[in-house]
């Protein structure tokens, strides 16, 4: 029997407030990214205002950062994903460096299956928008499948839809309710420190509301881990409630 909407709320809120002292850690490192990126445009806009550097070489600057960033960014997902995995499995969670040196060793896989996930549903939204969703909902859990049971590339999107097929709208309200839930909180809160934020005269200053941008991204980097623990609930429970009897239990 598939685990109701509501338990995996409570479920993802429970573990993410329990255990927030191991995750945060992911979350800082991934917040390295985002901080260089509005250092470097801050510094950017600056230098390209006093006509100390020409733009051409600070936007190949901000490029490569950026494509750093994406992957470091990836590297600390598939960390994270291994450190709730084990969490949920009421094991230690281990130490990050561990779960890094283990993420680290699937990071083209990872890039890999990112591409051609991306691909595929990009593909059928192409074609039409509900071959898009249905391509989505398939190979949600793929990555969750090559971060936890080492599963790669097309074998990783064959686990997924193997996981869904039989069952897709029940999957499919089950990561819709969390989702919304927990989006719809985000930007609860991210309304109200922008209305902070507005009141600050200093805030005036920044560039673009480089500031509430920053802000924003962080709200939604601490949003990150409840949407992966309410992922992998349902992964797990899937796996364990298999319709098709090729899904490995692990």
């Amino acid at each position: 029997m598939l685990i109701k909407a509501t338990d995996i709320i409570n479920q993802s809120v429970e573990l993410y407030l329990k255990h927030f002292k191991q995750i945060w850690v992911y979350l800082a490192i991934s917040l390295i990214p985002t901080i260089t990126l509005t250092i470097i445009t801050l510094t950017e806009i600056s230098l390209e205002v006093h006509m100390v550097t020409p733009k051409i070489a600070n936007d190949i600057v901000l490029l490569i950062v950026f494509i750093a960033g994406l992957i470091l960014s990836l590297w600390a997902y598939l960390a994270l994903i291994k450190g709730c995995d084990r969490i949920l499995k009421n094991q230690l969670p281990g130490d990050w460096k561990e779960n890094f040196i283990s993420a680290k060793t699937i990071i083209l896989s990872g890039i890999w299956l990112s591409i051609i996930v991306g691909l595929t549903i990009l593909a059928g939204s192409i074609l039409f928008i509900i071959p898009g969703i249905i391509f989505t909902v398939w190979f949600q859990f793929s990555i969750y499948s090559l971060a936890t049971d080492n599963t790669k590339g097309i074998e990783a999107m064959k686990m997924s839809k193997n996981l869904v097929t039989g069952r897709w709208w029940a999957v499919l309200w089950r990561l819709f309710a969390p989702s919304v839930l927990f989006a719809i909180a985000a930007g609860i809160l991210q309304w109200i420190i922008g209305q902070i934020l507005n009141l600050l005269p200093t805030m005036s200053l920044a560039p673009s509301n480089t500031v509430t941008i920053f802000s924003n991204n962080i709200i939604s980097l601490l949003l990150l881990p409840l949407l992966i623990i309410a992922g992998l609930i349902l992964y797990e429970n899937l796996k364990s409630t298999p319709v098709n009897k090729t899904v490995p239990i692990s």
